[in-house]
């Protein structure tokens, strides 16, 4: 016979979002309204928590108005962060020696790398040698005005074979990036293959980092961490494939990829529409009507 308290136990959700065309808007923002929706349910006592392809660095003041206390999927899943401690709880490195192959190899392709790195004194830079197209000139280009300091240019990538490698980039038209994605996709093991479109230009980005770096493994780790029955998780592109499939109930939002859209529970609201913080409010709504 179990337990008169197991009788009241209730399914425990974890919320999980997307950030970039998802939980933020197309000016890269929060609405007031998403800001407002999220803590409230955070002070409700239900878990909450985002997955972004971001680093800290270009996320921690976007996200700032929200009361996280979970741990954070970063870099689709380099990094688990806590937002509390303010420390990576998990890092998950390219091995040197991958990493040296990879900017070898487009490099010999005359393609650009960007390179993501800790470097010996515990800083996150952002390498590259310069600015070859008008998607490189949108991020490196922005990032620079912007004052963001990782950004540095370099001469060579002798860096790649003594720093912590977090990822290596590249920003390029499909046609030269689908050769790419096919080689490491189909050669190399111990490598993450995220290649999308960049839903801010026409440019595709390819993100090569170590295999364990997915959206789905750091967040099995948060929902372990939490004790959590369910996952609920919202995104919009591909690389948000391996939290839909890891998740009971999965969202995309209106504007996302056809693919996750296909995957779906079911699609939300757009991003401009505040489609997650719709749906969390609704949520809201009915624990508060069943209370009542």
């Amino acid at each position: 016979m179990l337990p008169i308290g197991r009788l009241e136990l209730k399914v425990l959700n974890l919320f999980m979002s997307d950030l970039d065309g998802t939980l933020l808007n197309s000016n890269q923002t929060l609405s007031d309204y998403t800001i407002s929706v999220v803590n409230r349910l955070i002070a409700a006592g239900h878990h909450f928590s985002i997955a972004t392809a971001r680093s800290i660095d270009s996320a921690e003041k976007i996200i700032a108005p929200l009361q996280l206390t979970l741990p954070i999927v970063l870099f689709n899943g380099v990094f688990i962060y806590d937002p509390v401690r303010r420390v990576n709880i998990v890092s998950n490195y390219l091995a040197n020696d991958i990493a040296a192959h990879i900017v070898a190899k487009y490099e010999k392709n005359h393609l650009s790398p960007i390179v993501y790195a800790v470097n010996t004194q515990g800083e996150n830079k952002v390498y590259y040698k310069g600015i070859t197209n008008r998607g490189e000139e949108d991020y490196i280009g922005g990032r620079v005005a912007s004052g963001d300091q990782r950004f540095t240019r370099v001469s060579d990538f002798a860096m790649v074979a003594h720093e912590d490698i977090i990822s290596i980039n590249v920003i390029a038209a499909k046609e030269e990036l689908d050769a790419m994605h096919d080689y490491f996709g189909r050669e190399m093991q111990g490598l993450e293959c995220h290649y999308s479109e960049d839903i801010y230009s026409n440019y595709y980005w390819l993100e090569l980092t170590n295999a364990k770096a997915t959206k789905r493994t750091g967040i099995e780790i948060v929902k372990q961490a939490v004790g959590a029955d369910r996952l609920v998780c919202f995104g919009d592109q591909l690389n948000d494939v391996s939290m839909f499939e890891l998740a009971e109930e999965k969202y995309a939002v209106a504007n996302g990829h056809p693919i996750l859209r296909e995957m779906a529970t079911r699609v939300i609201e757009s991003n401009d529409n505040n489609g997650v913080a719709t749906f969390l409010e609704k949520f809201l709504e009915e624990k508060d009507n069943d209370q009542g």
